[in-house]
């Protein structure tokens, strides 16, 4: 029994998908930015509903579709994908900010840092590891005192 009702609720949604749109407005769907890349703002409709024709695609009653049936599936389509695309929520950005530094300057004399952010405890900071500057001393000479 629970078999049967398990099929038959995946026949009724099969049905409900495909019942209320035309093969037409379906394949307008699922091609919709490369149609409209091709046949811009204002389209020649005798002859979209022509190609139409001559690839198969119907109606929802199954006839071929007339350019005033076209022209309102497609307005229909435009106005569907808006709206899906709209409630979709923005994509991240493909490149994430670089986080900033503990700390950027040391002064030789092992002084505070001239400019210092607290660092996340047990964090460890890459540029711990990077060589650290100086002033320098010259060889050979006697500073005075």
């Amino acid at each position: 029994m629970a078999a049967q009702t398990k099929d038959i609720l995946a026949e009724i949604e099969r049905q409900s998908a495909t019942a209320s749109r035309s093969p037409l407005s379906r394949w307008m769907r699922q091609n919709h930015d490369a149609l409209l890349s091709r046949i811009g703002e204002r389209p020649d409709w005798r002859v979209l509903a022509g190609v139409f024709e001559r690839s198969g695609l119907t109606d929802r009653s199954g006839k071929p579709a007339s350019p005033e049936t076209a022209r309102k599936a497609w307005e229909r389509v435009r106005k569907a994908v808006a709206t899906a695309r709209a409630k979709r929520p923005a994509k991240q950005p493909l490149v994430q900010p670089a986080p900033e530094p503990a700390s950027t300057l040391r002064l030789p004399d092992g002084g505070k840092d001239a400019v210092s952010q607290p660092a996340a405890q047990g964090s460890r900071n890459p540029t711990d590891d990077a060589p650290k500057f100086g002033f320098s001393k010259l060889r050979h000479s006697n500073p005075k005192e």
